[in-house]
């Protein structure tokens, strides 16, 4: 069994803080050493990294019943800044379900901030003709949202709580904040699609500081 499994890993920079930072959500019963982590990816251009790093690589293209039904089962499962690149919603529901199946201990989905509010979300933006970048990219077809992650979860533990020896737990908390318009990747709602920053060229942004800070990134942490 792999004590990791990432979704998406890209360079692994996930399972890298996941090391450093499980004991924040999780009871650190054990080490998790990088020969048993294992960095899904539908793409090869990062596995030099990932090997560098100790960790195992994957090519798996995970749009399809099949690729999913092949998941392995790990202790941990982690899915950061990925189920928002699948098509629909339904199939971020799919890959989440999939991985808390396949988990033992939990899993831990890290979501780009897609919230409308506008008390920490990019409704605050709107409000002022101002959006997130990352909230037009053709990458970003599903805007999955903090309350679509626990839907999903709850769908599952209708389906499967009883094979639980203990509960589900499920912990929101930021993971990320800004606290004002001069953020870079703050641009104006018109910006092209795939704008990845802020340039003057784009013209002067509204100045406007936010109390509280908007979120950028949510944590969803889901334990057994």
């Amino acid at each position: 069994m792999w004590d990791v499994v990432d979704l998406g890993a890209k360079q692994g920079y996930a399972i890298d803080e996941f090391r450093r930072k499980r004991e924040t959500f999780f009871d650190a019963e054990f080490s998790i050493t990088p020969e048993k982590c294992l960095a899904i990816d539908h793409k090869t251009e990062y596995w030099e990294d990932l090997t560098r790093s100790g960790y195992k690589p994957q090519e798996l293209d995970l749009a399809n019943d099949e690729a999913i039904a092949s998941l392995p089962e790990a202790n941990y499962y982690l899915a950061w800044h990925f189920l928002e690149h699948v098509p629909t919603k339904e199939w971020s529901n799919k890959l989440v379900k999939a991985a808390l199946s396949k988990s033992r201990y939990g899993c831990w989905f890290r979501l780009p901030s897609f919230e409308p509010d506008e008390v920490s979300g990019e409704g605050a933006l709107r409000a002022i003709g101002l959006r997130w970048t990352w909230s037009h990219w053709v990458g970003h077809p599903t805007h999955y949202l903090i309350e679509d992650c626990k839907n999903a979860v709850n769908e599952w533990f209708s389906e499967h709580g009883e094979k639980l020896e203990r509960g589900v737990q499920v912990r929101v908390t930021p993971a990320g904040r800004t606290w004002n318009t001069h953020d870079e990747h703050v641009v104006f709602i018109d910006a092209p699609i795939d704008t990845t920053e802020y340039s003057p060229e784009m013209g002067k942004k509204p100045s406007r500081n936010f109390t509280p800070p908007l979120i950028t990134e949510w944590n969803v942490v889901v334990r057994f």
